[in-house]
């Protein structure tokens, strides 16, 4: 490890210095999609029947506020100039440790998500061939607790450890690592998009495409002022952004053969609501265009219906077990009781499956902290995302996967925190060391991985 002195980015500019937009960038999809989320919802020709959409709305953009002003505070502290403690290793063979434990852990993963027996090449081939059959098999399998899972907890746990950040590690690396290992990557991250597609839900394509996109801007230093770069990130991102919408709408369109223009009762999440018919969207929206307009409102509203329905709840604490699904794993909750008292739960009292929709990570979060907590909460993860975005330009690599995960999080705010319950078994390590060694400590360490 060797002390280096401060210099200033690629030649571009100062860390910390100037506020101009390009310095915000990563906060453009987070804040965009959240706010374009939240227009839909109140826009939307459904009558969810609660009385809290402006409350609802209140929370989101308070929310938002706290989102950005997190970021800039944390992005400002991540610029102090401090002496620098850099430790270099190859990219290359960091990648090629990496992929061996990825692969060593990948039966162990499938395994227990598809719930079929461990290094059965067939059995799992039959959940991917059975599941592409019927687009609702898969999802069934996973979703039903009745079938029992093949593979013990701790295994999948011990897994997790290595190939949740498995994508996010590929993509920061991509541009340095060899061809084959390129094709070793590329070949891995497409099999894990088959998995989920056969699995029957968009959720883990989805995040696959924004787990790039975050270390898009993490990797090629989207702060540059430079026209061509940001003309780049902003095609990427549009390119990214269009994918996804087909991929989800060829997903969702499989489930369901029916027109959803003349229902008279579109169910969102298999929960009955009612279309208004007199509603101006569908005199604004072409004909061609309604039935892909109601699965993108399907998909982006249905987590703040449900939280606008929570909000009528009592809050009952959860013992901080209750913010993130994979924090059920550690608690004392042999009879499930800490579920129980979650919103989620407490919904099915009104017909709303617990498991099987979404929430919102805004309920999620109002389990420990309650509705009023949330925006702090958030915006202490934003702060971290802005520090580590600071630090992540100075090429600091631990930095940029902080970086994702945190931008992940924040991203998906509408929807759930599936995947932070995802990653959240390698963080528990991640995040601690980082914090001590990247914020808490006066000296900024820098793990540089090059070719």
């Amino acid at each position: 490890m060797k002390q280096v002195s401060r210099l200033p980015y690629n030649g571009v500019q100062e860390r910390g210095g100037g506020t101009s937009s390009a310095s915000l960038g990563p906060l453009i999809p987070v804040i965009g999609l959240n706010l374009f989320s939240l227009v839909l919802f109140l826009t939307s020709p459904i009558d969810f029947g609660s009385e809290n959409d402006y409350l609802l709305a209140l929370l989101v953009l308070v929310t938002q506020l706290a989102i950005y002003f997190g970021f800039k505070v944390g992005r400002a502290r991540g610029a102090t100039q401090l002496k620098v403690a850099e430790q270099r290793l190859s990219s290359r063979k960091f990648f090629t440790l990496w992929l061996i434990a990825y692969g060593v852990t990948l039966p162990f993963n499938y395994a227990y998500l598809s719930k079929t027996a461990l290094f059965d090449v067939d059995e799992l081939f039959g959940f991917f061939q059975y599941a592409w059959t019927d687009s609702h098999l898969g999802r069934r399998i996973m979703l039903d607790p009745e079938v029992r899972r093949t593979v013990a907890w701790r295994f999948y746990f011990l897994a997790a450890l290595a190939n949740k950040f498995f994508p996010a590690v590929g993509f920061l690396l991509f541009r340095g690592l060899s061809p084959v290992q390129k094709a070793a990557f590329v070949a891995l991250v497409g099999l894990e998009a088959l998995f989920w597609t056969a699995a029957g839900t968009n959720f883990g394509i989805i995040s696959i495409v924004t787990t790039f996109l975050f270390a898009y801007f993490a990797a090629t230093n989207a702060s540059s002022r430079r026209l061509l770069a940001k003309a780049r990130t902003i095609l990427i991102t549009v390119f990214l952004g269009v994918g996804a919408v087909f991929v989800f709408l060829y997903n969702l369109y499989t489930r369901s053969g029916k027109s959803l223009r003349d229902d008279t009762a579109f169910s969102i999440d298999q929960f009955g609501v009612n279309i208004r018919s007199d509603s101006m969207v569908f005199q604004m929206v072409p004909e061609v265009l309604l039935t892909p307009y109601m699965y993108v409102l399907s998909y982006l509203t249905q987590g703040y219906h449900h939280t606008s329905l929570a909000m009528d709840l009592d809050f009952v604490w959860t013992w901080m077990f209750g913010s993130i699904p994979a924090l059920r794993d550690f608690s004392p909750d042999a009879d499930g009781v800490i579920f129980e008292r979650t919103y989620m739960f407490r919904l099915g009292a009104l017909g709303i499956d617990p498991t099987g929709v979404w929430h919102s990570s805004y309920t999620w979060f109002a389990n420990d902290f309650t509705f009023f907590g949330v925006p702090f909460v958030v915006a202490f993860m934003s702060y971290l995302f802005g520090f580590a975005w600071s630090r992540s330009i100075s090429g600091d690599f631990l930095s940029k996967l902080v970086f994702v995960v945190m931008g992940n999080s924040l991203f998906f705010l509408w929807a759930n925190n599936t995947y932070l319950s995802t990653v959240f078994y390698p963080l528990m390590f991640l995040l601690p060391y980082w914090l001590v060694t990247r914020v808490f400590l006066g000296k900024e360490r820098r793990l540089v991985l090059s070719q």
